[in-house]
């Protein structure tokens, strides 16, 4: 947890310095600063997990600094001698706000709880790191080597672009229909899946489809509904007036 301090009482600097080394020796103190101009510069090439910050600078520079926190993804926890300002910090969502002098207990309660927060940022992070490496689709010299890895509930699952016949959209996951007549639960939404497809001969005939061309029988009309009929003759998956041109123009340069 790596932490910068922006505090201009040198008692009250080093009474969290001591702090953070005795109760946290995971914590990694980066800096400090005793002004706005400095803790600004150093927020910046820092950018740390956890920010200490002082409310009572003068000048009521602190705000310069509250009005730069949307830019970082740090825990913030604000330090003030006047109650009254903590409404003030509310605008700016601080992670907690505490009362000088500052009582130690509380305080390590707040570091605690924000390590925590940091903890769960970093493991979305991570989750969503994982996915981006997992949408990548890998092209190969011969199209069939084409795939996409997908995260299903119990596993990772490879599967390859010529057997996947459409795609569906289920809240917070997606169906993928193969040619093989299974259905893949995969655990992620289209959305995070569609740009990938997308340049690979897939056609997205609404928000919630995507349809490999490769399995495109018919564009029809009935009704007043257009539908993508699948080479099943069977399967008939509806497009959106919004996407209908789209759908059109990729049709019109031959089915794939």
């Amino acid at each position: 947890m790596t932490t910068l301090i922006i505090e201009d009482n040198a008692f009250i600097l080093a009474s969290m310095k001591d702090s953070l080394q005795a109760h946290f020796p995971q914590a990694q103190l980066l800096a400090t600063a005793s002004n706005a101009t400095e803790g600004m510069e150093q927020l910046a090439t820092h950018q740390p997990d956890l920010l200490l910050l002082d409310m009572d600078l003068p000048n009521n520079a602190v705000h310069d600094i509250l009005a730069t926190l949307g830019n970082y993804s740090c825990a913030v926890i604000l330090l003030t001698f006047h109650r009254s300002k903590v409404v003030e910090a509310i605008p700016f969502r601080p992670f907690n706000v505490l009362i000088k002098p500052v009582d130690l207990l509380l305080f390590r309660n707040a570091v605690c709880q924000a390590e925590s927060w940091i903890k769960q940022q970093k493991a979305q992070l991570q989750v969503q790191q994982l996915a981006a490496q997992l949408l990548v689709v890998v092209d190969m010299a011969n199209r069939k080597e084409q795939f996409i890895t997908l995260r299903l509930s119990n596993e990772l699952r490879r599967l390859y672009l010529q057997d996947i016949v459409r795609c569906e959209a289920n809240g917070n996951y997606t169906y993928f229909y193969l040619n093989s007549g299974e259905k893949v639960v995969a655990s992620y939404g289209l959305y995070q899946y569609s740009e990938a497809l997308e340049a690979y001969g897939f056609l997205k005939p609404s928000q919630k489809a995507l349809v490999n061309m490769s399995y495109i029988k018919s564009l029809s009309y009935e009704y007043s509904i257009y539908e993508l009929v699948l080479s099943d003759g069977k399967t008939r998956v509806p497009v959106s007036r919004r996407q209908l041109e789209s759908i059109r123009n990729r049709l019109s340069g031959g089915v794939q």
